[in-house]
């Protein structure tokens, strides 16, 4: 059961860890640098994994990948990174690793919660507020009682 994920699964999570034999790497011609040497030479890395079957991220980071790069999922649930950054095949394939990296981590980000200081400074906030609200009221009550005719 993913429902209590804190996030501390990143911290020990090295762009080593993702399991290179999972990761269908294929490379295309490119259309980056390289002149005409684009032409000829197949560079652009294309990486890519099925979504669904990557046990190796909590689910939770999987569902997280899902929602922040769906335009990166084809039909077939597969994740599909690119890089056509530089004209060698290893750098780019490299690339891929770091960019696949970055968005784990992006996506295993869990936001901390609000200190408790914040949440004393809140309710101390709030407890003043009611206490100006309450003498305004009484002020107000006040103000129309003195006006009403007393029968002295």
């Amino acid at each position: 059961d993913d429902s209590d994920f804190d996030g501390s699964w990143i911290k020990s999570f090295k762009p080593e860890d993702i399991p290179r034999d999972k990761l269908k790497v294929e490379f295309v011609r490119s259309s980056g640098p390289g002149g005409q040497n684009v032409n000829k030479v197949s560079t652009k890395a294309q990486m890519r994994f099925t979504l669904g079957t990557a046990d190796w991220l909590p689910a939770e980071v999987r569902k997280k990948l899902r929602e922040q790069h769906a335009n990166r999922l084809n039909k077939k649930d597969e994740f599909i990174i690119q890089s056509d950054r530089t004209r060698s095949q290893l750098e780019n394939h490299e690339d891929c690793i770091a960019k696949l990296y970055e968005f784990i981590e992006k996506a295993a980000f869990v936001p901390e919660g609000p200190s408790q200081e914040l949440l004393d400074r809140i309710e101390e906030r709030k407890e003043e507020s009611k206490e100006k609200k309450m003498k305004g009221k009484q002020h107000h009550a006040k103000k129309k009682q003195d006006r009403r005719w007393k029968d002295f």
